[in-house]
């Protein structure tokens, strides 16, 4: 875990805020100290569950965030895109 997930976590429990991060570890810690998680994915998906993004925006929003160098399973990434229509 680098600093910057360190300090969001403070920054989070210090405003009793819910915090959206990836990295396994700090989300296991922000957890540890009682703060809710959420991951980048399940935030895309809810909004496209909300029709605030549609199929494609919210595909291209996964694909851009993949190329940005968020990591995701490929099994699981595929699965994703299959429910956006996007493969």
């Amino acid at each position: 875990m680098g600093r910057g997930e360190a300090d969001a976590i403070a920054l989070a429990e210090a405003l009793k805020t819910p915090i959206l991060m990836d990295d396994r570890v700090a989300i296991d810690l922000a957890r540890m100290r009682g703060i809710e998680t959420r991951w980048t994915i399940s935030v895309v998906l809810e909004a496209h569950r909300r029709e605030i993004l549609d199929r494609k925006a919210a595909g291209r929003a996964i694909e851009d965030l993949v190329a940005s160098g968020l990591w995701i399973r490929q099994d699981v990434l595929l699965r994703i895109l299959a429910i956006l229509g996007k493969r």
